[in-house]
């Protein structure tokens, strides 16, 4: 390549001429590489000096005073994207990476400016043929150190599909259609989100990525805390309690402790009820037995459940969203993050759900490929 950029003598219509060979030892994913190049000079008038350039560096992705390739650092990021660092390392058995190096990869670049400037010229998906638009939501709470503080940050996840992409779907595993979404990632002292403005960020979410009828109708979803039950209320949709954590409570009331043939008999019955949206049965069973708690949680979430009834309701995926986004970034239960670093991680997760090629845009960025 040095040679076919030196033979077409391009480099001197702009002044620039050879002044040395030199050699250079990079790292990209097949091992170590050492290569010989040439080296270009042209005087620039406007800072009174010589300026060096190693055109064929450009051409390969290797950056000034960079070891590692842009390359290896693109394919560490497109694994990042659902692999652990350590497993990361595995695919590069032949590289001497470290833990650290791979972090620091993860943290050199913004995520999330590189997935935004995207949106400028993104495809939307067109709705206007559907009728119902589904929005999951759940948060949950991580450990990540800001600095050489470790502090507690609340990350909100927000999804929107349209359905099940039955063209997609197996036998055990659902794929659902036109899925993207959005993450809040805030200190949890100062991370208080406002309702109305967390309602505002949801439409202005949908407009980046869908055209919208006027009639489509909204159907929330999620475990019930009290902040999605007013989103629900804001955005005028039908709220949908996840199957997931009713489920929990009544494990937690029937299942405690001596699992009897009466009471699974018992758990059964009751979670058949649920799913068909029976809520009065079920509060009647709950007082009949003294479960309070149970009576108690079902008298506060009777709009979630009798909507499981709804011929359009096809489940909560909020949970499974949180496990994703949150706990296998984490690696379910390894040590803290920094914050920068696991911000960036989550945003290529949210870049690859979204559509997204931001690893193309790095590319761009650096004239590369």
């Amino acid at each position: 390549m040095d040679d076919v950029i030196f033979s077409k003598k391009e480099y001197k219509k702009y002044g620039w001429s050879v002044k040395e060979k030199r050699s250079r030892r990079i790292v990209d994913e097949c091992g170590e590489l050492t290569y010989t190049r040439r080296i270009y000079r042209r005087w620039n008038k406007e800072n009174e000096e010589w300026e060096n350039k190693a055109f064929v560096d450009g051409k390969i992705g290797v950056l000034k005073r960079k070891k590692i390739t842009l390359n290896l650092e693109l394919k560490i990021l497109e694994l990042a994207e659902g692999k652990r660092q350590k497993d990361i390392l595995h695919c590069f058995p032949y590289i001497n990476l470290t833990r650290m190096t791979i972090s620091n990869i993860i943290r050199k670049y913004d995520i999330e400016h590189f997935s935004s400037q995207l949106l400028n010229n993104f495809e939307k998906v067109d709705l206007r043929n559907d009728l119902y638009l589904y929005i999951f939501m759940d948060e949950g709470f991580v450990t990540l150190r800001d600095g050489k503080n470790i502090k507690k940050f609340r990350c909100r996840i927000t999804t929107f599909n349209t359905g099940f992409n039955f063209n997609e779907c197996k036998y055990n595993r659902k794929v659902l259609a036109n899925k993207r979404g959005f993450v809040i990632l805030k200190e949890q002292k100062t991370g208080e989100i406002n309702t109305q403005d967390y309602v505002q960020r949801i439409l202005m979410e949908l407009d980046k990525y869908y055209i919208l009828p006027e009639k489509i109708k909204f159907i929330v979803g999620g475990d019930g805390d009290g902040w999605i039950m007013e989103t629900a209320s804001f955005l005028g949709a039908t709220y949908v309690l996840d199957r997931f954590h009713f489920a929990k409570e009544l494990r937690n009331a029937f299942l405690k402790g001596r699992k009897t043939q009466p009471k699974i008999d018992l758990y059964y019955k009751c979670y058949n009820l649920f799913i068909h949206g029976k809520c009065d049965q079920l509060l009647k069973i709950a007082k009949i037995l003294k479960k309070t708690d149970l009576a108690r949680y079902i008298k506060n979430h009777r709009q979630g459940i009798q909507n499981q009834k709804l011929e359009y309701n096809i489940g909560v995926s909020a949970e499974s969203d949180i496990s994703w986004f949150i706990k296998s970034t984490l690696g379910y239960g390894a040590k803290a993050y920094a914050y920068k670093t696991y911000k960036n991680l989550l945003y290529l997760k949210l870049a690859k759900m979204n559509k997204i090629n931001v690893l193309l845009n790095i590319k761009k960025f650096y004239n590369f490929g």
